[in-house]
């Protein structure tokens, strides 16, 4: 498996735990690969966790019309950014 599928595993795996949807371990992995492909652009850029967290509270909020979360957000940011290059 090339570092670009293990790395956008392990988001998807991040991700699940994440899900501000509900949509559950299943369907998890469909649900959110576009934002999982979007996060391992941003942590192959450097993206910190500030940013993601100011990143998936937008899609919170803005994305799928739900209600802010930041300390959600910010736990699976501080979990996410260990996963840079």
């Amino acid at each position: 498996m090339k570092d670009h599928d293990k790395r956008l595993t392990s988001v998807l795996s991040i991700l699940r735990d994440w899900d501000p949807i509900g949509v559950g371990p299943d369907s998890a992995d469909d649900e959110y690969r576009r934002y999982a492909i979007k996060i391992v652009r941003k942590l192959d850029q450097g993206c910190d966790a500030y940013h993601l967290t100011e990143w998936l509270g937008n899609v919170r909020t803005n994305g799928m019309g739900l209600e802010p979360n930041p300390n959600a957000d910010q736990a699976i940011a501080l979990r996410l950014v260990v996963l840079r290059k």
